[in-house]
């Protein structure tokens, strides 16, 4: 692994904060804007039908803040969208500009090679071919992401799991019917002293395991890859010994039935 995982906690999320504006340039009446700083990530803002070009979502934050990760989770853009992230000092956010690149299907990740700090941040939306005839986003981030010192130990585990719903007839005849599916990571940090540990734990106990839902970035040092949406599972259980280890378990948020407002 290149570089050290990274956490951003949905309390330190700035495009969710508080005093920060949220203004799209298309939105369903039903599926607003305001609804991109709400949790779950499934109550989603929705652009209006066959608004699929040059849709923009501009995050006032009210005040200049660091931020060296952004990105947009539970979004319905294909591998041919187009995105682009801009940031500035006014809301014409001509001080910085990143293209985002398709990693994965619903989630768009760009960590910043060189953490930026302005006020105004700007997603632009492109898919024109979007066979569902409009655009759509669950969670955006914007925030100083928590890199930690060390890297987990090889072998660490991701999972695909999906979750189906099993029936059959009096007669034997099988049903299945996919309900969702989502990540499950296991990871360890081993031989590692009791400061770098504290600084893992903090990281926990911020959560409070699973109260409170934050992005999880596996290799912080990758400008475009996977990030994940969820919580901790399980106990934080610390080994301790000349040198400390422990096991912790991440598992993704479901994407489930989209809610409107």
């Amino acid at each position: 692994m290149a570089k050290p995982p990274a956490f951003l906690s949905h309390t330190d999320n700035k495009a969710v904060a508080s005093v920060t504006t949220v203004t799209a340039s298309s939105a369903s009446a039903t599926y607003p804007a305001s609804n991109l700083k709400l949790l779950p990530i499934t109550k989603v803002w929705r652009s209006a039908t066959a608004a699929l070009s040059s849709i923009t979502l501009l995050f006032d934050l009210n005040a200049a803040q660091t931020v060296n990760v952004v990105g947009l989770i539970n979004a319905n853009l294909t591998s041919a969208a187009t995105l682009l992230v801009e940031a500035g000092t006014t809301s014409a956010v001509s001080n910085f500009s990143q293209s985002m690149a398709y990693v994965r299907l619903y989630d768009w990740v760009r960590w910043l090679a060189t953490s930026q700090s302005y006020r105004y941040w700007r997603f632009t939306l492109t898919d024109a071919a979007n066979s569902d005839n409009y655009l759509e986003v669950g969670y955006p981030f914007i925030g100083n992401a928590t890199v930690l010192d060390n890297s987990f130990a090889y072998g660490w585990e991701q999972e695909d799991e999906y979750v189906s719903l099993l029936t059959e007839s009096e007669f034997g005849v099988r049903h299945a019917a996919e309900m969702y599916n989502r990540n499950r990571f296991r990871v360890k940090f081993v031989n590692r002293t009791p400061a770098e540990l504290d600084a893992i734990r903090t990281v926990y106990t911020t959560a409070k395991m699973n109260i409170t839902p934050l992005l999880f970035l596996p290799d912080s040092g990758t400008p475009t890859h996977d990030g994940y949406m969820g919580t901790f599972t399980g106990p934080f259980t610390r080994i301790k010994e000349f040198r400390e280890f422990v096991s912790m378990e991440f598992v993704e948020e479901s994407r489930g039935k989209k809610l409107a407002a």
